[in-house]
């Protein structure tokens, strides 16, 4: 699982191990967007809020990297790894 926040788009990116990606509005007690729910396993998220980056890892080791620039995260490249994590890094 991940978590973190972008306060100047007021919303929360998380992740989960049920495939889950998700964006969630601050401003609404039950808004949410699914940004993708067909990778395996997500483990851990960190937003680099400087470059407007979301790094995704998931149980297979593959990490994926998403763009904030736009109103909805882009997925711009998918790196395989031989390294599997099972939890928070």
């Amino acid at each position: 699982m991940g978590l973190d926040d972008d306060i100047e788009k007021n919303v929360i990116y998380s992740c989960e191990n049920d495939n889950k990606f998700i964006m969630s509005y601050l401003n609404s007690s039950n808004q949410y967007r699914v940004i993708d729910n067909t990778i395996p396993g997500f483990t851990n998220l960190k937003f680099d809020k400087n470059n407007k980056r979301i790094y995704l890892w998931n149980t297979i080791g593959q990490l994926f990297i998403y763009l904030t620039e736009k109103d909805i995260p882009i997925c711009v490249k998918k790196i395989n790894t031989h390294t599997k994590i099972y939890k928070n890094a």
